[in-house]
């Protein structure tokens, strides 16, 4: 999958997944954070201004910052900086990275099995999930470091913040928004189950780990045209905000 858009592109497309994600209710006030690698920059990204709800995010108002965390004259998350460049500094092939406290998410989070592979929304992700215990606010000395080595396996496309919520890892910023959405489904389908009383059935390694090659795909170019129409259809759902996120 492509992580391969021009600055203003990559600008829109960030905005976009804001604005859906508000759409769709990952929101918790102004402390969910979104970004996107800039191309031919590895060393600056584009992440969710500070303070801003997902429904105000434009293009012009994301912040473009270096790895040292130098920005000119505007505010940002830095818990949220220490997560988003600790990633793009031990994954060169991540090119966005999506952080949400979502209820579903946090709930998962605080579970010591974490996420269970007892959904087929959950088994696209086996064997793809990491863990960082909580530390406190991510401003520890020395967090950043673990949370490198938390993502250093270039299989991981999931990091599970301990009581805290989720982030995705994505080649794309359409790629990160994705895996964002079915990771909550997956971790909704858990949460639904937790008063049932029910035994849960989990699928045989074997089954689980064919499931989640599947779900790569035989061909990435079968896998990249299904994203472009799965992220086609939910810019859709904020046709009507283009103008203005776009600004």
């Amino acid at each position: 999958m492509s992580g391969g858009t021009g600055p203003d592109e990559l600008r829109n497309e960030l905005a976009a997944a804001h604005r859906i994600a508000a759409r769709l209710g990952f929101v918790d006030l102004i402390h969910n954070h979104f970004s996107a690698r800039l191309v031919d920059a590895n060393d600056k990204f584009l992440m969710t201004p500070y303070g801003y709800w997902f429904s105000e995010v434009t293009k012009s108002s994301l912040l473009e910052i270096d790895n040292s965390g130098e920005i000119a004259g505007r505010d940002m998350n830095p818990a949220g900086f220490i997560i988003h460049e600790a990633i793009y500094s031990a994954r060169s092939d991540v090119k966005a990275v999506f952080h949400t406290h979502t209820k579903a998410g946090v709930a998962v989070s605080v579970m010591q099995r974490g996420l269970l592979p007892i959904s087929q929304y959950a088994l696209r992700f086996y064997g793809k999930v990491a863990y960082h215990d909580y530390e406190g606010a991510t401003l520890v000395p020395g967090e950043r470091k673990r949370l490198q080595e938390c993502v250093r396996d270039p299989n991981v496309s999931i990091l599970v913040l301990r009581n805290h919520g989720m982030v995705t890892l994505g080649a794309s910023v359409a790629d990160a928004f994705l895996k964002m959405y079915f990771l909550d489904r997956a971790c909704g389908v858990q949460i639904s189950l937790c008063n049932s009383g029910e035994s849960l059935i989990e699928p045989p390694a074997e089954i689980c780990e064919l499931t989640a090659r599947q779900f790569l795909g035989s061909e990435e170019e079968d896998m990249d045209k299904k994203l472009a129409l799965e992220w086609s259809a939910l810019k859709r759902l904020v046709a009507d905000e283009t103008m203005d996120y776009e600004q």
